[in-house]
């Protein structure tokens, strides 16, 4: 008897370490990152194939981080609609990624490999993503340093304090696979805007571009009240009662963070998303590794 209870609650435990979510995809026993998989699926910006398979392991390329932003930014209709202007030489009008990669051209989240070209089909690193995402968020890139030798450093140093690689265990030079971008995009949406009462002028000094007289970053702010905040209820400054804006309550207002505790008192997250419930999910927390080694921003 002591041995069948022994297994009954062995069996009780493990169910209970089971992530509660709609599985959605047929290779769903391949994710890793389920949770962000399930809500960047459920928003319409990462989503699966003709075949119902999701691809978690595949690299992402370039020109699909494109498709991504500009699903995050623009919505799935209006991003849908976008149409190419030849930005890049070797990005036709006619592919099927030109909106997408001309549309983060002109909004500064890319700025292509310097001749004229972007290797659409290029691989990602985790670094060239946060850059895209860091952008999203409302960093401008010459301001920042996203470009130039320093790329890198200062991509890395914004990335920490946006929490981007967090839940993450890679190296920020490695290339991304779709799960892993998956995670650096429910990041984001976990993450403050940012905006410039000041973004100052550009002077070119042998070839480079410094930002002469911009002001800090600073954190977008609202007067909601904290019973309207979707994902975080950060107050800046309680005397004016000023918010923290996140991207999701601005660009996902549907969207709903909640913390919670399951029957064994761990914390937990649950998400829904126009009121459905996109399940509930263990918090966890890994490291990811630093190798800043700078190159050419592509």
């Amino acid at each position: 008897m002591k041995k069948l209870l022994a297994l009954v609650l062995a069996l009780v435990m493990s169910m209970s370490l089971v992530t509660i979510s709609n599985a959605a995809f047929k290779d769903a026993d391949k994710i890793d990152y389920d949770e962000a998989v399930e809500v960047m699926n459920a928003i319409g910006v990462l989503v699966g194939d003709e075949k119902g398979n999701f691809n978690a392991k595949d690299n992402l390329t370039r020109a699909q981080a494109a498709k991504i932003i500009s699903y995050l930014l623009l919505g799935n209709k209006t991003a849908a609609a976008l149409v190419g202007a030849a930005k890049f030489t070797d990005v036709a009008v006619t592919r099927w990624s030109a909106g997408f990669v001309d549309y983060c051209a002109s909004t500064g989240v890319v700025a292509g490999n310097g001749d004229g070209t972007f290797a659409p089909a290029g691989q990602l690193t985790g670094f060239q993503f946060a850059k895209m995402l860091l952008v999203a968020l409302g960093y401008d890139a010459k301001i920042e340093g996203f470009t130039g030798a320093d790329w890198q450093i200062n991509v890395s140093k914004r990335a920490d304090q946006a929490d981007l690689f967090d839940g993450l265990d890679i190296s920020g030079n490695a290339a991304l696979t779709r799960e892993q971008a998956a995670q650096m995009c429910l990041n984001t949406l976990k993450s403050p805007l940012v905006e410039y009462s000041n973004k100052g002028g550009n002077l070119t000094i042998n070839g480079a571009t410094i930002n002469i007289g911009a002001s800090n970053a600073e954190y977008k702010t609202s007067s909601t009240k904290i019973a309207d905040q979707t994902i975080y209820a950060n107050k800046l400054n309680s005397s004016a009662g000023e918010y923290i804006v996140e991207f999701a309550e601005q660009y996902y207002p549907k969207l709903v963070l909640d913390t919670d505790f399951d029957d064994f008192g761990r914390p937990c997250y649950t998400w829904s998303y126009d009121k459905k419930d996109l399940g509930t999910f263990a918090m966890k927390a890994v490291s990811y590794t630093h190798l800043t080694l700078p190159t050419t921003e592509r």
